[in-house]
């Protein structure tokens, strides 16, 4: 008896992390898929107007969170749920981007980039993640270790822009 204890004990050590890790990417994706959703509805109004749209209002989706706490600080268009700010930046170059708000995660998230002119590694219309460390910027800060969210979980390559701390990873160099 006191080996299939034993076992038993043995394969919950291995199984939950999995399984944290499983519930953690489902949820991941669920906020990519809406990020995804104003990412197309920016394109949209790009196309209609000749410049990314300002406020959530002038895009042509409905968007279901109702909360407006803030990921990044200085992004004042926010839209959030319980666990998931949505932010977005319009204007010649916008942005959007998702960062989690709660949960062993928090401080992470996901962002786009549209026609980036900056000096530095970033594209523009590629998906990055997120693991934010700077607490003159975001609300809310990754304690993990670097790469543990966005390497492990989402396979992303570190990139260092110029003037800027460590903590975006590429996900996909495919134009998304």
């Amino acid at each position: 008896m006191l080996v299939v204890v034993l076992i038993i004990g043995i394969l919950a050590a291995v199984a939950l992390p999995q399984y944290k890790k499983s519930v953690e990417k489902s949820k991941a994706m669920q906020a990519i898929a809406m990020l995804k959703s104003v990412v197309n509805a920016q394109r949209r109004y790009f196309l209609a107007n000749g410049k990314y749209a300002e406020h959530f209002d002038e895009l042509d989706i409905t968007i279901p969170w109702a909360g407006h706490t803030l990921f990044h600080k200085t992004i004042e268009e926010t839209l959030s749920n319980d666990d998931w700010a949505l932010q977005l930046i319009g204007g010649d170059s916008g942005s959007v981007r998702v960062g989690r708000l709660t949960g062993p995660y928090r401080g992470t998230g996901f962002y786009v980039f549209f026609n980036y002119t900056g000096a530095s590694s970033y594209k523009s219309n590629v998906l990055y993640c997120l693991e934010a460390k700077s607490t003159s910027s975001y609300r809310v800060i990754w304690k993990g270790a670097q790469g543990e969210y966005c390497n492990k979980l989402f396979k992303g390559t570190l990139i260092t822009p110029t003037n800027a701390k460590p903590d975006s990873f590429l996900i996909s160099d495919a134009a998304w």
